[in-house]
């Protein structure tokens, strides 16, 4: 965001122009936007801007009309860097005493160490965040298939109960409990809830 320069602000999860009415993608996309405002609802210099309230309520043209949010924050102006600077007094109280002692204390070989090492540090967990990220979504496909298995078996073992009892309901010599008393039979939409 360009009227916060300097300033970690979390990223907005990715979109999709193919795919992006897949219930698995919208699922994902959900918990991650809902993830990017609870990080951000954490930092309160951010919640108060005008870029966050236009995000989160945006002003609609018409009643009942969708907002293009990604149109509105783009028309957003940029700050001259004065007003930047003034927001950033504000959002960090700090005074004029501070930002020239910060100055004068400053060892910019020492702060170029520092940068560079925490630049390879981050660079280390960029890798290990995309190897989570693929972990993660092998996962989220093991999971389906193993609840679709799951599904299969149920309905599998249902119908073989279905059988034994019309077999065992055919038999005079055989005393059968009802229907309604099957482990299965009458009960799969119960089982079947949790899938």
């Amino acid at each position: 965001m360009a009227n916060w320069p300097g300033i970690y602000i979390p990223s907005t999860p990715s979109k999709k122009l193919v795919g992006n009415k897949d219930v698995r993608f919208i699922i994902e996309r959900r918990y991650f936007l809902e993830r990017f405002i609870l990080q951000l609802s954490h930092i309160n210099y951010l919640v108060e801007s005008f870029e966050f309230q236009t995000f989160m309520r945006p002003p609609q043209a018409q009643p009942g009309e969708v907002p293009e949010i990604e149109k509105l924050l783009k028309d957003i102006q940029q700050e001259p860097p004065s007003r930047i600077l003034s927001k950033y007094k504000r959002a960090f109280g700090l005074t004029e005493e501070s930002i020239e002692s910060f100055n004068t204390s400053l060892n910019r070989i020492e702060v170029d160490t520092q940068l560079a090492h925490f630049d390879d540090f981050l660079k280390k967990m960029l890798l290990h965040y995309r190897d989570i990220k693929k972990k993660v979504v092998a996962l989220m496909e093991c999971k389906g298939e193993n609840m679709s298995y799951q599904r299969q078996i149920f309905s599998y073992l249902a119908k073989y109960e279905e059988r034994n009892f019309a077999y065992l309901s055919d038999r005079p010599e055989m005393t059968v409990q009802p229907l309604h008393r099957m482990v299965l039979g009458g009960q799969q939409n119960e089982l079947m809830k949790d899938f």
